[in-house]
């Protein structure tokens, strides 16, 4: 039994972090304009895809942009992440983020969601 105890937890967090993302991206298309969510079922079929693209094309789009992000000081992530979220709202029939500064809001209030739930929990 203690053999799945870290499944559980590692499962337990990723679950966690999808309800967070999901959640965030619904009150984000209430509060604003430029972007919509139409159904919390949308917004979770959008967090998985944005965990998906995250974990499979970040690593290599990330390597490849290196350049990029060092002659912008870092700022160049958050423009990285917000191409990222509008792939994902092509991609998905529920979200729909106008532009390229949408998209980079929205990155800032999930990284906020996710990373102070994770102070709070102490991971």
């Amino acid at each position: 039994m203690r053999r799945f105890a870290g499944r559980r937890a590692v499962f337990l967090r990723v679950m966690a972090v999808w309800l967070i993302t999901a959640t965030t991206l619904v009150l984000l298309g209430a509060l604003l304009l430029s972007v919509e969510v139409r159904s919390f079922g949308a917004a979770l079929i959008a967090a998985a895809l944005i965990g998906l693209f995250n974990a499979l094309v970040w690593p290599l789009l990330i390597r490849l942009a290196l350049p990029f992000t060092v002659v912008t000081f870092g700022v160049g992530v958050l423009v990285l992440n917000g191409a990222v979220i509008l792939v994902v709202a092509a991609i998905s029939r529920g979200l729909v983020v106008s532009g390229l500064l949408s998209g980079i809001i929205v990155v800032v209030g999930l990284a906020h969601a996710v990373v102070s739930r994770a102070i709070r929990d102490g991971a």
